[in-house]
């Protein structure tokens, strides 16, 4: 782990203490309202931040899920603060420092740059994608060699973090996900790509089991990002195949009492890394309001019965702490260890909160 991130954990573990004893801010009045709130309160300027909590720096990920639920001029302005730093940093990586140097945790991570191609398709930036096309053509290149296997899949046997990235997966049905994406924006960008042989057939072919997608290729587990990130992004659709794959989470109630959990209680979670012990389990049954809010948006495509369910819960949870919270413990506690607490104030938490409830 590099200095930054070291720097970064202490910062963040001092403001978490301070959470501790002090508790949240609290955004009067309705769901509506609090969304809003948060989103002001996100906007610092110059740039949108993850959260309005310790995470208050540039996430690529985060704001590339949140990107469709915000203002537009601002998003552009996000995204020409972030392609600066990037290209001066000769690489796009996980996040920036609130004082804007760019760092990967705990590695590098392909969602980086597929959700960053995401943000500039969404915002409608593509005179900005124009201005950094030979950064990113060259950024592209580079992560296929990294990230792609001969078979057009995504490489066996390495680490890359994302979404779940205390996890370590092998070729993980998220990061082939990743490959997917990354080829579908930047041929809207118009941006050029090596040949990448990976397509939805191929990858439903490969990952498809039954009732849900497979956690790793190879591997019949189930998981709460595999099993739903492919429909909330449109990598995949089928009507059928979503209602299964909502129908199992639910029957194995990883969305109780809050939706939604990467793993089942009482299933083995994969293999973690070693700065898990600082916030143990939270990628295993912990309840995470992020992929809860997808898991929501995919059941509003597909099954009313679970949406009208879920949609409810997330209302109760949302009005109940005034704010959004980023994770929970498997009781639907705000998740908090002698090191961490829940953020506070997520950025895409109020994008698809106004956009779903």
């Amino acid at each position: 782990m590099d200095a930054t991130s070291i720097s970064e954990g202490l910062r963040i573990a001092r403001i978490s203490a301070k959470r501790k004893k002090s508790g949240w801010k609290r955004y009067p009045g309705s769901v509506r309202q609090v969304c809003d709130g948060i989103l002001r309160d996100c906007w610092n300027g110059q740039y949108y931040q993850a959260s309005a909590g310790h995470f208050c720096q540039f996430y690529t990920r985060d704001f590339g899920i949140a990107c469709e639920g915000l203002d537009v001029e601002n998003c552009r302005a996000t995204l020409s603060y972030a392609l600066q730093r990037f290209s001066e940093h000769g690489a796009v990586t996980v996040a920036l420092t609130p004082s804007g140097k760019p760092f990967d945790f705990p590695c590098f991570s392909p969602d980086s740059l597929a959700f960053l191609l995401r943000a500039l398709h969404v915002c409608k930036a593509e005179q900005l994608a124009a201005m950094h096309k030979d950064f990113l053509e060259q950024q592209i290149n580079d992560w296929c060699d990294k990230v792609i296997a001969d078979d057009g899949f995504v490489k066996s046997g390495v680490h890359f973090g994302g979404m779940r990235d205390h996890a370590v997966r092998s070729s993980s049905c998220y990061d082939n996900v990743m490959v997917l994406l990354l080829k579908r924006e930047a041929k809207a960008l118009r941006i050029k790509t090596p040949d990448i042989k990976l397509t939805p057939a191929l990858f439903v072919k490969e990952f498809w089991s039954v009732d849900h997608f497979r956690d790793e290729r190879g591997d019949d587990g189930i998981s709460g990002d595999a099993s739903i990130v492919p429909f909330w992004l449109g990598i995949v659709d089928d009507d059928r195949k979503a209602k299964l794959a909502l129908r199992k989470l639910h029957g194995l109630r990883m969305d109780k009492p809050i939706p939604l959990a990467y793993s089942p209680t009482g299933k083995q979670a994969p293999k973690m890394i070693w700065q898990n012990l600082f916030v143990k389990d939270w990628e295993s049954d912990a309840k995470w309001m992020q992929l809860g809010l997808m898991y929501a948006a995919v059941a509003k495509r597909h099954d009313k019965v679970i949406y009208d369910e879920v949609a409810v819960t997330l209302r109760a949870n949302i009005l109940k702490n005034q704010n959004i919270l980023e994770v929970f413990t498997p009781d639907g506690k705000p998740y908090t260890s002698r090191f961490y607490h829940a953020d506070e104030g997520m950025l895409w938490g109020a994008a698809l909160a106004r956009k779903i409830l």
